[in-house]
This record gives C-alpha cells, structure tokens and sequence, in this order.
C-alpha cells in the first residue's frame, strides 16, 4: 500500500489572482503544501495537477521529486470541481485500490509534515475508510430562519461545558483509491476527524485571509 499526495493547483485565480506562484511570507504559497508532503514519513509520492505552464516549470526546478500531472482543459475550469481533479489523476495512473489518496489544498499553507503524518497514522488505526482535517469549532450558530442550530437558547452553556462542533479547515482530505472510486468523492462517510490547530481554521480565498495567514506564517 502506497500513500499518494495530491496537490491540486490550477493557474486561475479570481479571488487573489496567480494565487498559488503569490508569495506569502517570501514563498509562493504552493510550496507550503508540497514540502509539507514532501517531508511527510508516511506519504511515498507526491503529484501535482495543474494547467499552468509558469506552475509546472516551477515546481519542475523546485521539487525534483514531485510528479506532475498536466491537467486537462475540461478540468482546468471555474466550474470543474475538485473530485474530477482526483479522478483523472486516479484515471492515469495504476494504483492500487488499497492505496491511499491524500488530499492537500494550497490554500492551507498552515498544515505541516507532522499533522500528515498524524492523520495518516489516525486513520490507520481506525476503521474508516476516510479522514478529513479541521478544528474545534466553539461558536454558536444559526438557521437564516432565526432558529439555533447548535444549542438550546433557554440553556446557553458556557464555552467551557460546550462541546461545540468539528469545523472543516480544508487542509487534508484522505481516502483509499477503492473508496474514491465507489463514491466519485474525496471522501466517504462517516469520517475520522484530525483536530488541527484553531488558526489553520484559515483558507486563502481572500485578501482578507491572505493578510491573517501571513501574519499568522511570520510567528511559526
């Protein structure tokens, strides 16, 4: 059994535009996602998919040892979804179907070697077929029919007695191959949840997020 990373990273950005060459903290903010995969002990490959051709020479003469993908027009799109970036790398491949697919976003430059390493471990240990990162989520949330969703209002708890909720972070996802291909989705359910630090509840899809992040990447 293998463990396959995947980096997805399209050239096309219309929140942050070339987000993914953009620097943060003085490095393109794909390179956070790749090293960590990289130096991860448990993961055996790591691939990126992508449509760029500025993106493939740079990750060509900056991670050797990453594969590379050239990602279809059809799935290079605003409207194509992540699941069929997966399952034409899946599609192009021969892995086996006890290989395991993990799943690494860009757009979370705070995940590190150590918490793939952990998941992988976790899920290893369960009896799950999937994981998905995220973090403690203590907030209490609301229908936009004015009802609670998460707590009786007669009985507020105080944050310390609240058991709150898991909150997906969008860092890692993992699956098997046989998973993947049953289901046409990055995941199956029910999941094992990997608690991940509170600040990396931050994705990048906006100028807003990119300045919290960076700032959040300086005290690391």
């Amino acid at each position: 059994m293998k463990n396959i990373a995947l980096v997805p990273l399209r050239g096309g950005s219309k929140g942050i535009p070339r987000k993914n060459l953009k620097k943060i903290n003085g490095r393109p903010l794909c390179s956070y996602a790749i090293n960590a995969a990289l130096k991860a002990e448990r993961i055996h490959e790591v691939w990126v998919s992508s449509d760029d051709q500025e993106i493939i020479d740079f990750v060509h003469a900056e991670f050797s040892k990453v594969n590379i993908r050239i990602r279809p027009d059809e799935f290079a799109t605003d409207t194509a979804t992540t699941e069929s970036v997966i399952l034409d790398l899946i599609n192009s491949n021969q892995f086996k179907p006890t290989d395991q697919l993990i799943l690494i976003q860009a757009t979370s430059p705070l995940v590190t070697s150590k918490d793939l390493d952990e998941a992988l471990l976790q899920l290893s240990e369960s009896e799950k077929n999937s994981l998905v990162s995220g973090v403690e989520f203590k907030r209490f949330t609301w229908q936009k029919d004015g009802n609670p969703l998460n707590y009786n209002v007669f009985k507020r708890p105080r944050r310390q007695d609240f058991d709150g909720l898991f909150l997906e972070n969008g860092a890692f996802y993992i699956s098997n191959i046989a998973t993947i291909e049953r289901t046409q989705n990055r995941i199956d359910v029910p999941a094992e949840l990997y608690f991940m630090a509170e600040e990396t509840a931050f994705e990048i899809d906006e100028v807003s997020d990119w300045i919290i992040v960076e700032n959040l990447l300086k005290t690391m």
